[in-house]
């Protein structure tokens, strides 16, 4: 007979029961899936996921969709009073998950990009204000302006466009580690059968939602996604709620000189595994993989789920994606930017903190650790590489450490 979770629970800290309980769930629950597939036209990260129905019990909760339009006010009336956090936002990448194709600095700096796939040429030029994608295949071609670019081309950059109602992914992206076009990241490289299937990837609706909504803000009110209102990129009130009553409220008090309730959430004051819930809703959660079925490389950029696998994570409790990412700001490009995090724990020198003596003091280096300890992943059908959350020590035989690092030609 198996032994019970309690039984196994038994020699462990009571601190250490819960993370390992749920260690065991996972584990169990990858098991009874079995492996995954990548089937014809299916791109794992356009699976369907359903969105709340109603007001989180922890408060606001990203793409939760019930308040309406008018609840929203967009940046410029958080940047009234919030003068540092909007000017540090706007060069940020959030602020720039999605922008009209046409806008896209990429393909502006690239108007004619053309790359063949089988049987199949696909192109996208930019004409005037629009962005004409295209893919011919004999003596046939398909043709339509797309709608929007999402992402800041920071691996990559995808496109969205629209056709008989139906949202739709292009089977076309542009990598700046290629300076070019090439497939979609999550798709074979060999050519589909049809020229309608090589040419995009329709959304059902609910995948089309989640999309849309976690790369701008209110894009679903009141339950309904509507696109013609939605404020592009991920804004302020997409992590702090609709603000029109705050600002309201707030300058109601400030008129009077006083203090009182805010009705604007702060998602910092979360504890640490509802904080990796609240970012997993669009950067994804060990729910998501379970439900998925994925394994190994395939959940590199889940980053929450690699998170919570760390023995930083589970040892401690304390680290979160905002112990590191300052969702106000640009991201951090170097190494070295994430030193003071990593130090906070692990002692760098023969006299630290007391905070420090959590961790270990590292034999190799005090500098630079995520370089060791974070390495960067070649994604499965992707011609690039990602930061891997899971920190830990990689072993010559580790699937990162095996992934080639060069791009496909």
């Amino acid at each position: 007979m198996l032994p019970s979770l309690a039984m196994l629970m038994t020699p462990l800290p009571a601190k250490l029961r819960q993370p390992v309980i749920r260690a065991l769930l996972l584990v169990m629950a990858l098991l009874a899936l079995g492996p995954a597939s990548l089937c014809g036209q299916t791109v794992r990260d356009t699976q369907p996921e359903m969105l709340p129905v109603g007001p989180h019990p922890k408060g606001w909760w990203p793409n939760e969709g019930s308040a309406p339009r008018e609840a929203y006010t967009g940046p410029e009336v958080c940047a009234s009073c919030h003068p540092s956090e909007s000017a540090g936002w706007r060069a940020s990448e959030m602020a720039h998950a999605l922008v009209p194709a046409a806008e896209s600095a990429f393909l502006r700096a690239h108007p004619h990009m053309s790359f063949q796939r089988g049987p199949y040429t696909y192109r996208i030029d930019v004409e005037g204000n629009q962005a004409i994608y295209s893919v011919t295949g004999g003596s046939r071609a398909l043709s339509i302006p797309l709608l929007w670019a999402y992402g800041t081309g920071v691996v990559g950059q995808a496109f969205v466009f629209q056709k008989n109602g139906v949202y739709a992914e292009a089977e076309a992206a542009f990598y700046p580690v290629l300076g070019k076009l090439d497939v979609v990241a999550g798709l074979e490289r060999a050519a589909p059968g049809t020229l309608e299937q090589a040419f995009g990837l329709p959304l059902i609706p609910i995948a089309a939602q989640q999309c849309i909504a976690c790369h701008t803000t209110a894009a679903v009110v009141e339950g309904k996604l509507r696109v013609r209102t939605m404020i592009r990129g991920v804004t302020c009130e997409a992590c702090h709620g609709p603000g029109a009553r705050h600002a309201a409220e707030m300058k109601k008090l400030a008129r009077a000189g006083q203090s009182g309730e805010t009705f604007i959430f702060n998602p910092a004051r979360l504890d640490p595994e509802d904080l990796e819930n609240f970012c997993g809703v669009c950067h994804r959660t060990s729910e998501r993989v379970i439900r998925e079925g994925l394994h190994g490389l395939d959940t590199v950029h889940y980053e929450p789920y690699r998170l919570e696998m760390s023995q930083c994570w589970i040892m401690s409790q304390r680290i979160t994606c905002i112990t590191c990412h300052n969702p106000h700001e640009p991201l951090q490009r170097t190494a070295a930017a994430y030193d003071s995090a990593c130090l906070s724990c692990h002692p760098g020198q023969a006299k630290q903190t007391a905070a420090a003596s959590v961790g270990k003091k590292c034999p190799v280096a005090t500098r630079n650790c995520t370089t060791c300890h974070m390495p960067k992943c070649r994604l499965p059908l992707a011609p690039f590489t990602m930061s891997d959350h899971f920190i830990r020590i990689v072993s010559p035989t580790d699937a990162c450490a095996k992934s080639s690092p060069s791009p496909r030609g």
